[in-house]
């Protein structure tokens, strides 16, 4: 295991050294002589000569020219010195500190001039510092210009600091204004410090463009790229979870690749897919592609003002991704990684190979079975050691391990000039599985270019290239059998052959020796975008972005020899080893055309903005399958037999074509105006229904604005707001509107001659159209004391025209058509809270965030209900119902038994579960139901849950103390209902185990149990039902960060810029009333679920 760790670690080192110098030729090679100049490396070898010499030599072999006073030069001739390809500031850093010297740097010019130092004699300086208010500043920083000489203000404000005569002051203050305060000959100040009102100029990232925060009128929220890097996730989605408002992220799997989160902003407004749109750089792309490293900043739009620009792909909110840009400096290296090792947070545990006996003997007993096992057998079983004859195998213990490993990589350059500025970055993750041969590796490469081709002319071309490759044994992932094996089989023989496991399915063998899969992904896009501004105000710009995605599955199944324990083979004729390959590739072309204007006038502003946009897809899919290989190790489709192929193959297609326009508008930032509107026109529409109008519009009042409120000084900005707007999803499957016709209805004539045919299966309907989404929103922004922010919303979604399938004559043998007939409401609000503070050297910041939605079917177009096993769509309920047998307890004697209804046809006892009989039989006629039938059936079924979750949270905290900071992250949810069934809680469930939970099982002496009586293959307690149901609430400490800034005195000895090194925790506790062993965030299903991981990271970042 080491060793392949290390293995990998230098793979992944040396990818990262020739990505670092192809990126380097690179950016020599298009870069003008500027740029070439501000990173100026040099080779010079010389003896005893002088610093005038040393620079004149330096000169000759570069384009940097020095300034200096030459009697202020050391003429000894003591320097010696021999560098190859060296910057010459790192030269510099070296020579100069030892004669006395510094320099400054601007363009290609170097300016060396004495050290400034302060010969002067020490004075005190003493001095109050106060608001504007007059009120003190409690631990304002006082700080003498250049050193680490300093102070902090008393709970009066007051300082005094000893400082060379002449020296200037620095005085800064979380939420104010930094000043700098020349002392001159004065020993006491009096020094007013004015509020920092730049985070009223903060920008956030909107639809096609930024605007000014303050004069937001829709929902935004902005997360900075500094708040993702607090939580080191492998998948992008994650590091959003508890981070906002009217955002829910739920992860319901722990596996390598698959362990993304499913992300829905304000509810769930469809019966399709509710998944919001991503855009990356303006490009959908998918979230967990993007390296968090890489990215800038995220904007949400959450309401229909924000996200109306974006019209039919908005219906489900959107998400704004901007990655990093270079900076215009010289060129800087940023490394950054973590390794850190991942263990399951909690798992279900099965009872002991005896306790398994035992408990499925009293099953079998309680329903008048044969006991499978004999007394005596089980009394020897307990006295032998485990062997063939008294297998033990813990399923858990010997198919997973205990940790496993996981590592980031992320190294970055970016600098450049006026000219051109270039930013390149590279990742590499690699994690490791619990489970056998699990693993996924994933590699992004990113090169994004700003160029200036004149001051009104300028171009963006940015390269972005990702591929992965999820490794997994092809038998799958053991939950199913982990959840079900009794610990009495025999997965490996005494002589080292694999056992028969449970009737010959032994997935420890399949999961070591049975073939893998692999499924590779590569996806690459160019964004190309050019900029021009012809006059002040107006600027036009065209970006064209394709984008290309490949995807390479290969599943090769090998075959695995099963023993008994006397030797011989359990499968004679095993099958032979099988493979499925497919191939895909997606291919999107993406073409904007942008206007935009602003002016300015008195105290009007005025922003325009129009655009032109087009997407269209094309996909291609091909599927192959052989079997009967002969040679197991080569996996090629042409070593299979023919003799049962398959191939496959489809393709698809489809456009959107669209103009949007924006309008803002806004008196002296007070009084603020937004309207929005985009017509798409999409191919998967019928002719004459193709476009659709989608519009917002919205206002705001900046109440803090107002001269009533100037004296109210605390208060920094008061805005309140609403808007409505009409949104669309187009995201429907493609050209719903024909007829489908499937080949292969052969027809025989005269029974003998079988002529090849199709035959129309799904109905058309030629009227189908967008669902459409309206959506009305309020809400207030406030910012007091400099310090504390609030948001608060209130918003109403109604989304009509979902697609459903209504019932048609039976007669007609065609699947009925999609129709636009379905209706859903979204109620909700969000609250967010922050505040950040400093005493002293302390500084924090809080933020609480807290949503909640209410969903509801208000119409299913007279139809339905419609019913999905454990959950039905039903008007007047949420979408997320969980519909069952409302349960009443146990039965705790026979009485009960005789007094109740009919259960099934089952014969009841003591410790079943007791279902209530619902009134269902209108006895007169009027409507109501006011009476039971006296039998329990599948019409007693009832709504008896809601498994969205309500009360969704976050609590985030950040504090730096000096070099030493500290952050983490509270996550959960207040009220959500989970449904776990089958293997996942039914004891012995389709002949499988039990659980040790299952311990506390109804008998005479155990009548308050948290399980009924044992049973096997007994249908009444196995009834979906309300029994079952558990609260999946849960508070998470999602995350925990402790770092150390190491000090620049001890950075820069060895040529860094900076250093810093963390600890960092994942999923470190879970409070939850949910089922042991499973997590609250997987609430529904099976129990079959890979678990959730508790992650411990040591990471570093570094730049130099």
């Amino acid at each position: 295991m080491y060793y392949q760790i290390i293995q990998r670690s230098l793979v992944c080192k040396d990818t990262i050294f020739r990505f670092i110098q192809l990126l380097l030729i690179s950016i020599f090679l298009v870069c003008p002589t500027e740029i070439y100049a501000q990173n100026s490396q040099i080779s010079i070898s010389v003896k005893n000569v002088s610093l005038k010499e040393l620079l004149t030599s330096i000169e000759k072999q570069s384009d940097v020219r020095f300034s200096y006073i030459e009697k202020n030069l050391d003429h000894k001739k003591d320097i010696t010195i021999n560098i190859q390809d060296e910057p010459v500031e790192r030269l510099l850093d070296r020579i100069l500190p030892g004669k006395g010297m510094e320099y400054t740097r601007t363009g290609n010019t170097i300016a060396i001039k004495l050290i400034q130092t302060q010969k002067d004699k020490l004075k005190k300086v003493s001095g109050t510092i106060t608001d504007n208010r007059g009120e003190p500043i409690i631990g304002a920083n006082v700080v003498q210009k250049g050193t680490t000489n300093g102070i902090i203000t008393d709970v009066d404000g007051n300082f005094s600091l000893e400082i060379p005569e002449g020296t200037t002051l620095v005085i800064s203050y979380i939420g104010y204004l930094s000043q700098e305060i020349h002392t001159g000959n004065q020993s006491v100040l009096k020094i007013k410090m004015a509020e920092d009102t730049q985070n009223l100029e903060e920008v956030v990232v909107v639809g096609y463009g930024v605007q000014k925060k303050i004069n937001l009128t829709g929902s935004v929220e902005n997360i900075t790229g500094s708040d993702l890097a607090k939580k080191p996730v492998g998948q992008t989605s994650m590091a959003l979870q508890g981070m906002s408002s009217g955002v829910t992220v739920q992860q319901t799997s722990g596996q390598p690749g698959k362990d993304n989160g499913t992300i829905r902003i304000r509810g769930i407004g469809t019966l399709s897919s509710a998944n919001p749109l991503i855009l990356v750089d303006g490009i959908e792309s998918d979230i967990n592609s993007v390296d968090p490293s890489d990215i800038e900043s995220i904007s949400v739009l959450k309401d229909a003002a924000s996200a109306a620009i974006y019209g039919s792909r908005a219906a489900n909110g959107v998400i704004l991704i901007t990655t990093n840009r270079a900076e215009k400096s010289s060129f800087k290296v940023n490394y950054d990684n973590y390794i850190g090792w991942q263990s399951p947070t909690s798992m279900p545990q099965n009872v002991s190979g005896y306790d398994h006996m035992v408990m499925i003997n009293e099953a079998n007993r309680n329903v008048g079975k044969v006991e499978p096992f004999t007394q005596e057998y089980i009394d020897e079983y307990r006295k032998n050691s485990p062997s063939d004859l008294y297998p033990e195998t813990d399923w858990r213990k010997v198919m997973l391990k205990e940790k496993a490993l996981q590592h980031n990589h992320h190294v970055s350059i970016n600098g450049g000039g006026e000219k051109v500025s270039i930013l390149g970055s590279l990742s590499y993750l690699n994690q490791d599985g619990i489970t056998i041969n699990t693993n996924y590796e994933r590699v992004n490469l990113r090169l994004n270019s700003d160029i200036n081709l004149h001051k009104r002319l300028s171009a963006n071309f940015d390269i972005y290239f990702m591929t992965d490759n999820n490794a997994t044994p092809s038998a799958g992932m053991p939950w199913y059998f982990l959840n079900r094996y009794p610990n009495n089989l025999q997965g490996k023989n005494e002589d080292g052959s694999w056992g028969i496991g449970w009737d010959g399915t032994n997935t420890w063998a399949q999961e070591n020796d049975g073939g893998m899969t692999h499924e590779k992904n590569y996806s690459a896009n160019i964004n190309f975008k050019v900029n021009y501004q012809p006059v002040d105000g107006l600027n036009l710009s065209f970006q064209y972005a394709p984008k290309w995605n490949f995807i390479h599955y290969k599943k090769f199944g090998k075959t695995v020899n099963l023993y008994y324990p006397s030797g011989d083979l359990y499968n004679p004729t095993p099958y032979r080893a099988n493979m499925t390959e497919k191939y895909s590739k997606n291919v999107t072309n993406n073409l904007k055309a942008l206007v935009t204007y602003d002016k300015s006038f008195n105290a009007h502003n005025l922003s325009l903005l129009a655009g032109f946009e087009q997407i269209d897809f094309r996909g291609d899919w091909l599927n192959g399958f052989r079997d009967q290989y002969l040679l197991e190790n080569y996996e090629v489709l042409n070593a299979g037999s023919p003799a049962n192929q398959a191939a496959t193959g489809s393709a698809s297609d489809w456009a959107l074509r669209s103009v949007f326009g924006r309008i803002n508008y806004n008196y002296n930032q007070k009084y603020l105006l937004e309207a929005n509107i985009r017509y798409d026109g999409s191919s998967r529409f019928a002719p004459g229904l193709k476009y659709g109008v989608f519009p917002s519009f919205s206002a705001g009042w900046r109440i803090s604005e107002e001269s009533f409120m100037k004296d109210i000084e605390w208060v920094n900005n008061l805005k309140i707001r609403a808007s409505w707007g009409k949104l669309g999803n187009q995201d429907i499957g493609n050209y719903p509107f024909v007829s489908s016709v499937s080949l292969g209805m052969d027809y025989v004539f005269n029974g003998a001659v079988s002529a090849p045919g199709g035959a129309v299966t799904d109905a058309a309907n030629p009227n189908i159209t967008w669902e459409s989404t309206a959506m009305t929103n309020i809400g207030f922004d406030a910012t007091l004391f400099s310090k504390l922010s609030v948001t608060a919303e209130y918003y109403v979604k109604n989304t009509s025209d979902i697609l459903l399938k209504l019932p048609i004559p039976g007669t007609s043998g065609l699947n009925p058509a999609y129709q636009n007939a379905g209706k859903v409401r979204n109620k909700g609000w969000d609250i967010t809270l922050r505040y950040n503070d400093r005493i002293g050297d302390f500084e924090y910041g809080i933020g609480v965030n807290l949503s909640d939605v209410h969903n509801e079917i208000t119409d299913l177009a007279e139809t339905g209900p419609y019913i999905y096993d454990r959950t039905i769509h039903k008007e007047g309920y949420p979408i997320t119902s969980l519909y069952g047998l409302e349960a009443e307890g146990l039965f705790q004697n026979a009485d009960e038994i005789k007094d109740h209804a009919s259960q099934f046809g089952t014969i009841l006892a003591p410790g079943d579960i007791k279902y209530k009989d619902q009134l269902t039989i209108d006895s007169d006629g009027d409507g109501i139901m006011d009476k039971a039938d006296g039998i329990i059936n599948a019409d007693d079924r009832v709504i008896m849950g809601d498994y969205m979750p309500h009360y969704t949270y976050g609590i985030d905290f950040y504090g730096k103390y000096k070099n030493v900071d500290l952050s983490f992250l509270l996550q959960g949810v207040g009220k959500a209902d989970g449904y776990i069934d089958q293997q996942g809680v039914l004891a012995f469930y389709m002949g499988g185990t039990a659980q040790e939970w299952h311990k506390d099982h109804w008998t005479e002496e155990n009548r308050n149990a948290s399980y009924p009586r044992l049973t096997f293959n007994y249908p009444n307690n196995e009834q979906v039902s309300s029994y079952w149901i558990r609260d999946a609430s849960y508070l998470r400490l999602k995350n925990l960060q402790v770092g150390y800034t190491v000090p620049n005195r001890f950075v820069k000895k060895v040529f860094l810029d900076y250093c810093r090194v963390f600890f960092s925790a994942q999923n470190l506790f879970t409070i939850t009333s949910f089922y042991d062993g499973f997590d609250p965030e997987a609430p529904i299903g099976r129990g079959d679920f890979y678990p959730m991981m508790k992650v411990y990271s040591f990471g570093l970042n570094v730049k130099f």
